[in-house]
Formats: structure tokens, sequence, C-alpha cells
């Protein structure tokens, strides 16, 4: 019989024998490929994980990048993106943001002239200029430290970023010094201009009187005067300057409010003028809506940022406590949706929408309120700062020394970390961390931008100030650098 197999080479060993498993070898090296490739595999679903976790992330992001206020995302340090120069600096805080990093305003000329110039921040660069008064040798003379004129956004209509701007045009104008008016030289032009913010171009003018006073309402731009008594508020259509209408008012004598020094306010869908202490509220199209409101003290109607809605702040005594109070009003006045809040609303820096309907007040402590019914969401004992941030379902806003964090829906607490600054610097955030600011002091040393989480509230990013920058501050979503004395400004990315 044949046989099957060679001659074996055999290796005696002591111990007990193990069975012979031809194919163990064969299954060891299919564990050890299956091993290696469910571990490829593991790695493929973990690194897929961390990419969707990520992409999210920058989605985050970028949307909350979008949301007004909040600053472009910094990067691993702050830069000088250009320094201001004499002129861009007076002008900057009566600027109107019309485009990314491009803020459009009156600008006097060397020559004393006049022009609606927007200017990209970044680069320096003219964008467009309208020319809007010539030469004036007296402007041009104290144009360092002269005053005169300006230029407000339009209200959009529906309410939105507006394409439009309303400027007082005249060659009046004052100077001052260091806080103290020099002189006053009187107007003998006074004009209104209407202009588009994409390219500047002139939509409609008409003259007006010198001591008259301007706001607006969406598609419309009203000039009010109080003279001998008398008050009239004309309604213009701000794509033509025809007149819609006119309200004529003979109230009774406030003399505690000169003539020279009245005005009116807009606020949401209405108009409002002081009569005593009473307000004469007007609706859109000019009837009177309300003479119920109380102004006390000099409070007015004003516009709350976070909801677009007319306010009304009011204070009263009983001689021991000062008790503040806001009624939060709708857009056309309506009485039946008046909101009685306690305290004073606080202005919500940036909100992303992740808490809706969400209204915050502090008196005695912090409340929280449901923007559609007035009532209470929810309160806590807590002393709080100028204003405030909604972020990812969470309130951030800085205590005495520190940042609080608490849940939107219910007011729980979920963290709180020390930052001193944050009391008198405010919060602001890149989309990316909460930051805060210190400034620069002989006793406290350099100051800076410190970045926190905000899911945890630990330190995430710490900058340092560029040379010759002492403190920080937020325009309209636009970081900017202070010198000691303000009169030095730059633009910071």
């Amino acid at each position: 019989m044949a046989r099957v197999g060679g001659t074996q080479e055999v290796e005696l060993v002591e111990g007990p024998a193990e069975p012979l498993r031809p194919e163990s070898g064969v299954r060891s090296r299919a564990r050890r490929w299956w091993f290696v490739g469910g571990a490829v595999a593991a790695m493929l679903v973990l690194a897929g994980v961390q990419w969707v976790v990520d992409a999210r992330e920058r989605a985050a992001v970028e949307r909350l990048t979008a949301v007004p206020g909040a600053l472009d995302p910094l990067g691993d340090e702050l830069e000088v993106v250009r320094r201001l120069d004499e002129e861009e600096t007076r002008s900057l805080s009566s600027s109107i943001p019309v485009a990314d990093h491009t803020w459009a305003g009156i600008r006097v000329g060397e020559d004393g002239s006049q022009a609606f110039v927007a200017t990209d921040l970044h680069t320096g660069e003219t964008v467009w200029s309208t020319p809007l008064l010539g030469p004036h040798p007296g402007r041009a003379a104290g144009r360092g430290k002269s005053s005169g004129g300006g230029c407000q956004p339009g209200a959009g209509d529906p309410p939105a970023a507006a394409t439009w701007a309303v400027c007082t045009v005249t060659d009046g104008y004052g100077t001052s010094s260091a806080g103290f008016v020099e002189k006053t030289v009187p107007a003998t032009t006074t004009r209104v201009a209407v202009l588009d913010t994409r390219d500047g171009h002139l939509i409609a003018e008409w003259p007006m009187e010198h001591d008259a006073s301007v706001n607006v309402l969406p598609g419309l731009v009203l000039v009010g005067l109080r003279r001998d008594g008398d008050i009239e508020i004309v309604a213009h259509d701000a794509r033509t300057g025809v007149e819609r209408w006119r309200h004529d008012d003979s109230p009774a004598p406030n003399t505690s409010v000169p003539a020279a020094s009245w005005s009116f306010v807009t606020a949401g869908d209405v108009v409002a003028y002081a009569d005593g202490d009473a307000l004469t509220v007007l609706s859109a199209s000019g009837e009177v809506v309300r003479t119920d409101l109380q102004g006390a003290r000099g409070e007015t109607l004003y516009t709350d940022p976070g909801t677009g809605l007319p306010a009304l702040p009011s204070s009263s005594t009983d001689g021991v406590h000062l008790t503040d109070t806001t009624t939060l009003l709708a857009r056309d006045a309506d009485p039946a949706r008046d909101r009685e809040l306690l305290g004073r609303i606080l202005p919500l820096t940036v909100d992303d929408g992740s808490v809706p309907g969400l209204v915050l007040t502090s008196r005695d402590k912090l409340y929280a309120w449901d923007l559609e019914t007035g009532r209470p969401r929810w309160d806590r004992d807590l002393s709080v700062g100028d204003d405030a941030l909604v972020v990812r379902g969470r309130v951030f806003l800085c205590g005495a020394l520190s940042i609080i964090a608490l849940d939107g829906r219910t007011g729980d607490p979920l963290w709180e970390t020390d930052a001193p600054s944050c009391s008198y610097a405010g919060l602001a955030t890149d989309g990316q961390d909460l930051l805060v600011s210190s400034i620069t002091t002989g006793t406290t040393g350099p100051g800076g931008l410190t970045g926190y989480d905000f899911a945890t509230g630990e330190v995430t990013r710490r900058f340092g100030f560029p040379d010759g920058i002492v403190q920080l501050g937020t325009n309209q979503g636009q970081l900017l650098g202070y010198s000691w004395t303000f009169e030095e400004v730059a633009v910071l990315d």
C-alpha cells in the first residue's frame, strides 16, 4: 500500500499531548484578520462620528456668527486689521453698518464739505461717496471738534436690514472741546436726504426747518417740530418725499420741557411724544391711538432691540424704595396686548433664537417672561449686569465677579466661573466661545481677551492686546481696540 505522506520530523516534549488541529493556524490567522479588520472598521466609524460632530460644530458656529451682534470667528491671536484715521474715528459712533465690514455716515472733508460715505473698515477704501453739501470755511476750520447733521438707518418693511438711510443735511454745527460747547453756528440751509445704502444714490430730498427732528417708520420719514406750544409731525414717503399724513396738536404747556429740546420718538409701528407726564401715541397712519401712557420722570417709548416692540420703562417710589417696571406694548400699541413686567428689560446682545419668546428683566432679581402672554416663566435671585446672551438654549450673564450660565427654559443654574472684568466689560461671542475682555491698568497689568466654553465655562483661549491697545469694545458686531485716550481706534480681527 502506498504511503500517503513522507517522513516528518517530530519534536518530543514533556507534558500532556494536545490533539492535532491541522486547521488551527488557519483559524488563528482568520481571527487575527477579523480583529484587525474590526479595529479598522471601528476607527472608521469613530472617524466618521467625529467628522459629523465637527461638521455640526462648524455649522453651529457659522449660524451663530450670522446672528446680529456676534463677532466674526477669531484666530489664534488678536491682530490690528487697520487703525482708523481721525475723521473715521469721529464719525464711527454715528455710522450705519450697510454690508460686511462696510459702514456709512456723514464725513466732513478738509474743505468743510459733507458727503455720505461708505467705507470698508478692513481696508479703508471708499466703497461709494455721495456729495451732500459743498465747502464751508467755518466747518473746515473747526473740523476736528465740530458736529452737525447725521444719519440713521431706515426702518424695514417688514422690519429687516434697511436698504435706505435718512440724513439731516445742514450747514449749522457746534464745536466743543473737553466735553464743553465752545460755540454754536446757526444753520442757513437744512434738508432731509434719503439715500440708498447699497450704492449711495440719492432717492429723495426736501427742505426742513432748522430745529426740526427726524425719525423713521417702515417706509416713512417723519419730521417733527414744536413751536410756540404747537406740535407738528409730518410723515413723508421715504421713496418719493410725498406727504402721507400730518398731525397737528396744541397740548397743555409743559414748562419742564423747553421747545428747543422737544423731541418725538418712533418705536415698533407707532410715534410718541410727551404732553406733560402723558404720552400721545400715533399709529403708522397718523391717528391718535393712546393717551393713557404715563411718561413720568422723562421716560418715553423706545424699541426693545430683542423683540422689536415698543417698551415704556417707569419708576415709582414709596419714599423709601424705588420700583422699576416696564410695559411691553404690541407693535401697533394695542392696549389689549400690553404686558406689565417687573424691572427693566435686559438687552440681549446676541440671541440665536434657541429659547423662543424669552424676555429677561432685572430688578431685585432676574426675571424671565413669555413674550406672547407676558406671564412669568421663572426667576432667580441674582444681581446681574446690563445685558445677556442667549446661545444654544442657555442664558449667559455677568455677575459681580463671574460669568453665570442658566438653562434658558427653566432658569436652572448650569455653571459659574470667575471673571472679575465681566461686570464692566460685558459678554461677547465669536460663535466659538464666550468672550470677556479686561482693561490694561497700572494696577492689574496687561489686559486681554479670554474665551470660555459654552458648555462648561472652562477657559478655552487667551488673547493679549496688540501694541497701543488697552481696551476692547464692540460696535454692531465689529471688534474695536482703543488707546488710553480713546482718540485712537483700531479695527481688530
